[in-house]
């Protein structure tokens, strides 16, 4: 029962969410996919998020971990935004239910297998994402919020940034 909830939950709130942001940014469904594959990943998950095999349960883990876990710290806790991050709650809740579920039922080869596998797909579209963003920057700048696009300024080296962060805090102990 709270498995079928979860996941009506969870669809429910992703559809929603995905055509909003579709028709805030003005994007087609083509160009959406083409700027994010990860959403492939969200899409391949939820389709097998309550597969009855305990390896698919574990492969989904993964993908779930990194969009619900790094999902709550990457958009703003203000706003609209906090539909989003009731996404990235439940996405983390599937994730440690299935954790839990394979651990009690003692499921552990299952378990390391499917995460194994599911990490490697993670990372292989991961690395594909980031490649097509890199080749086709005007797309990626077209398409991703101010904040999120890359820095058009060369970085300052750590070393330099702790020696002016130094200087600044020895200024301060002189005025006071």
């Amino acid at each position: 029962m709270i498995r079928r909830f979860l996941g009506f939950l969870n669809f429910c709130l992703v559809a929603a969410l995905s055509f909003y942001y579709l028709n805030l940014c003005g994007l087609s469904v083509k160009e959406f996919f083409a700027v994010s594959p990860q959403v492939f990943i969200l899409a391949f998950c939820f389709i097998l998020l309550f597969a009855g095999e305990n390896f698919m349960r574990a492969f989904v883990i993964p993908a779930l971990l990194y969009y619900g876990l790094f999902g709550l710290f990457f958009y703003p806790w203000t706003g609209v935004d906090i539909a989003n991050q009731a996404v990235h709650i439940l996405l983390l809740i599937n994730a440690v239910y299935f954790l839990l579920a394979l651990v009690i039922g003692f499921k552990i080869i299952s378990l390391l297998l499917g995460l194994a596998a599911g990490i490697i797909a993670c990372a292989g579209l991961r690395g594909y994402q980031t490649g097509l963003l890199r080749q086709d920057m005007p797309l990626a700048k077209k398409y991703l919020p101010q904040d999120l696009r890359p820095s058009e300024k060369k970085k300052t080296p750590l070393k330099k940034q702790m020696r002016s962060m130094m200087s600044v805090d020895e200024r301060w102990k002189k005025k006071n």
